[in-house]
């Protein structure tokens, strides 16, 4: 599928097709206090802590996410993450999503360091697979204790949390 349509749409999209199969209805004044709260989700709680260690580590992160610029802001702001991260790269400017190879350039040349330099993080088995697949260096978030992926791609490293990365990272 070539057609691009941003993410905010499709998390429109995504509460009008929950409320449609559970039969449900909500006035659009109620869809927008739904939908506002994706710009208030609270991190995890070790989250401050090991970005905080990572910088002390003199660490330089990005983001790269499937969101649009204006989501990421936004939840950034609002959760006081936005001061740890160099920059912000979304999907936006090539108009495909993870896990097209295409996002996994754009982190790469947004950035200016080539792919074997950077270490890809994700919490999604999908994106730590692509990230691999890619030629990222990857270590994977997994906080629950459901199988690991099967797309062939394993990370280099595994953490349960963020904080035991950045303590692995710390001890290098």
């Amino acid at each position: 599928m070539k057609r691009y349509v941003d993410f905010w749409d499709i998390t429109m999209d995504s509460l009008d097709y929950t409320l449609e199969f559970y039969n449900r209805t909500l006035t659009q004044k109620q869809k927008k206090y739904i939908l506002r709260g994706w710009y208030k989700l609270e991190p995890f709680p070790e989250v401050k802590s090991a970005l905080d260690l990572l910088k002390k580590n003199n660490q330089n992160l990005y983001i790269l996410s499937n969101g649009t610029p204006r989501m990421l802001s936004l939840v950034l702001f609002s959760s006081g993450l936005r001061t740890y991260f160099k920059s912000i790269v979304s999907v936006e400017s090539v108009k495909t999503f993870k896990p097209n190879p295409k996002v996994y350039a754009l982190l790469e040349e947004s950035v200016c360091v080539p792919r074997d330099k950077l270490l890809f993080v994700s919490g999604n088995s999908w994106d730590a697979a692509a990230g691999k697949s890619f030629g990222f260096k990857v270590a994977s978030i997994q906080r629950d204790t459901s199988p690991g992926n099967r797309l062939g791609y394993i990370p280099d490293f595994n953490f349960t949390n963020l904080l035991e990365l950045a303590k692995f990272i710390q001890n290098l």
